[in-house]
């Protein structure tokens, strides 16, 4: 478990950067608002979660062979300045 893993371990959230990238499951579907501020709230609720400060990002289905990041502009973010930090 991370609490035990981190135990003698002094852990600043802010300097712990966790980027989560989701994609959605069909190739013809943009990213859904809704399914996006579900992941996001249910996320934040988490107690079990490492310490950090996370950044999610909802994207279509179109993905960069290359580089795995989408190809696309559409993309749902939670970005720097309005991600969560869970302590």
């Amino acid at each position: 478990m991370w609490s035990s893993a981190t135990e003698h371990v002094t852990v600043y959230p802010n300097n712990v950067y966790i980027d989560i990238q989701l994609y959605m499951k069909d190739s013809d579907q943009k990213p859904n608002e809704k399914i996006f501020k579900t992941i996001v709230s249910e996320l934040k609720a988490k107690e079990n979660i490492p310490y950090g400060n996370y950044r999610i990002t909802l994207n279509d289905n179109k993905i960069n062979e290359n580089s795995a990041d989408s190809d696309t502009t559409d993309s749902l973010e939670t970005g720097t300045k309005n991600g969560f930090i869970k302590h």
